[in-house]
This record gives structure tokens, C-alpha cells and sequence, in this order.
């Protein structure tokens, strides 16, 4: 979340302080929310790959995806 902040890969303009704080607070809600065992962990983990993934992000011009999303 840090790269939003600091523009890299994609420079987000005027709205990326309220994006960060958005993703932080978000990501916060939601591993204070989660069942304590396995399964939750995995729901958190894989529902943010994906949402970290479909984040506006460009490398070379193409989408940038983090090799694990999927």
C-alpha cells in the first residue's frame, strides 16, 4: 500500500492520500474481522491479492498483477 503513496508503478494523482488511507483502513476492518483460523486467514490473504491486483497499476503499459494473484 506503501507504493500508492509513493506513486509506483502508477502515479494516482490528486486522490492518492484518501486511496491509501482507504486501503489501510479497509485492510484493518477487515483482519480484525476474520474468523481466527486457517480458513479465514486464506479468505484475507486471497481476497486481497485480488484486490491489490485490480488496483489501476501499469508496467510497460500493460496491467501490473503480482505473481500471486490469479
Amino acid at each position: 500500500m506503501s507504493d500508492i503513496v509513493d506513486g509506483y508503478p502508477f502515479d494516482y494523482g490528486d486522490g492518492t492520500e484518501m486511496i491509501a488511507q482507504r486501503e489501510v483502513r479497509d485492510a484493518a476492518w477487515d483482519w480484525l474481522t476474520i474468523e481466527r483460523n486457517a480458513e479465514g486467514i486464506e479468505t484475507y490473504v486471497g481476497h486481497w491479492v485480488a484486490r491489490i491486483a485490480a488496483l489501476p497499476t501499469t508496467d510497460g503499459g500493460r496491467p501490473f498483477r503480482h505473481p500471486w494473484a490469479q
